[in-house]
């Protein structure tokens, strides 16, 4: 039975290049003839509205989901489907074309998306290899018990702000079109040095 793909893009990645990118793929898509749908998201909420209308289609037939963005959209995207069905193990296949792309360099993953298109056609035709398992993170806010879930790390304080900062930065967007969006991150940290107050924590570990 032919694979059948489904991509989801996040159009802001890479301060739009993404899209850019996307398109090269999907043109390589087109000429190898697979069997793809894709999908460019246009917010969080309308990211978790289509994970849901996904959710029911994928009970229906055998579709592998691949996504393309950062980190951010990956997390997004695995706390959008764990949130709705928490039994989720179907294969997620990885495009990293985001600004940092940790989760890519700690797992090997090449950040040339084409390579790493190839990659998951490769794998996916062939089946000859099961899928990489690796540790979910889960964390729980007790103010309001909600739980959420990682792949790469939880930050708290400091390096929490750092992000959030470099995220609605301005310079992390230029940076992006000039292609030095890892830069962002270093050098928006004495700015927060600066700005991130003191609180008190409790660590609670092996009970």
């Amino acid at each position: 039975m032919e694979n059948k793909y489904q991509f989801i893009i996040n159009p802001v990645a890479k301060s739009g290049k993404s899209v850019e990118n996307w398109e090269l793929l999907k043109d390589e898509l087109i000429s190898e003839s697979i069997d793809f749908d894709f999908y460019i998201s246009k917010d969080q909420h309308d990211l978790e509205r289509w994970i849901k209308r996904f959710l029911k289609r994928q009970e229906e037939q055998s579709i592998q989901l691949v996504i393309m963005g950062g980190d951010g959209t990956l997390n997004l995207t695995i706390n959008a489907i764990l949130e709705r069905n928490s039994e989720y193990h179907q294969p997620i296949a990885y495009i990293p074309d985001g600004s940092g792309n940790d989760f890519a360099r700690a797992h090997g993953i090449s950040v040339d998306p084409m390579a790493s298109l190839q990659r998951i056609l490769k794998k996916t035709k062939q089946n000859i290899e099961k899928p990489l398992t690796i540790d979910l993170g889960i964390y729980e806010n007790i103010k309001d018990h909600k739980r959420k879930y990682f792949v790469n790390n939880l930050g708290v304080g400091f390096d929490a702000m750092v992000v959030s900062m470099t995220n609605h930065s301005l310079a992390k967007v230029w940076l992006n079109k000039m292609g030095w969006g890892s830069l962002a991150y270093p050098l928006l940290i004495l700015k927060v040095l600066t700005e991130q107050d003191s609180f008190a924590v409790t660590v609670k570990g092996e009970g």
